[in-house]
């Protein structure tokens, strides 16, 4: 299938090139308020999104427009600090255009953070919330093969929108966090 997206994502990625070989295992994009975690990669090299071709600056408060390259945890990791999104009038293809970037350079896992549960008057502040579905107010279909891809992906697989929630690795998280006494919830 043509992917009327993959000349901008090959040009985005020749520009990566042109200053950091470094492949990451892990991508985490990061929402308002946790934009400090990418304080703590290690060894970091830092390109400005607005520089990425093909690439618009996040343009909501708390959204640095970065990508940071490095260590995190003893994993290879490029943090996005910022994101975009729908409701700031870009399509799904562009809103997305950043973790097509992330799996080009080599990003198999991804992390995404955002405000999620906090409207829900039972979870106390700090609680983290693990989405394990979410509600599809974008207008959109489900991303299946019946519709196509959203983001013009080739050979989009049938899924659901909780299938793109991995519950064994949520199971995980919230053993290791409560070891940590950090207070989970889970939701959509």
């Amino acid at each position: 299938m043509f992917d009327p997206h993959q000349k901008d994502i090959d040009e985005a990625i020749a520009y990566f090139r042109t200053i950091t070989p470094f492949e990451p295992d892990v991508a985490v994009i990061l929402g308002s308020g946790l934009g400090a975690l990418a304080n703590a990669v290690k060894d970091p090299v830092i390109i400005e999104a607005a520089n990425v071709p093909h690439l618009p600056a996040a343009g909501v408060a708390g959204h640095k427009g970065r990508f940071v390259f490095g260590t995190l945890g003893g994993r290879s990791v490029v943090v996005i600090q910022g994101r975009l999104h729908m409701y700031e009038g870009y399509d799904a293809a562009k809103t997305v255009f950043p973790i097509r970037i992330a799996h080009a350079l080599g990003a198999t896992s991804l992390f995404v953070t955002n405000a999620s549960g906090g409207i829900n008057p039972e979870f106390v502040p700090g609680t983290l919330m693990w989405i394990t579905s979410h509600i599809n107010h974008s207008g959109g279909n489900p991303p299946d093969s019946s519709h196509g891809s959203p983001s013009g992906i080739a050979d989009w697989p049938a899924r659901t929108w909780s299938d793109y929630y991995d519950l064994e690795w949520t199971a995980r998280a919230e053993t290791a966090a409560r070891k940590l006494n950090i207070q989970t919830q889970r939701g959509t």
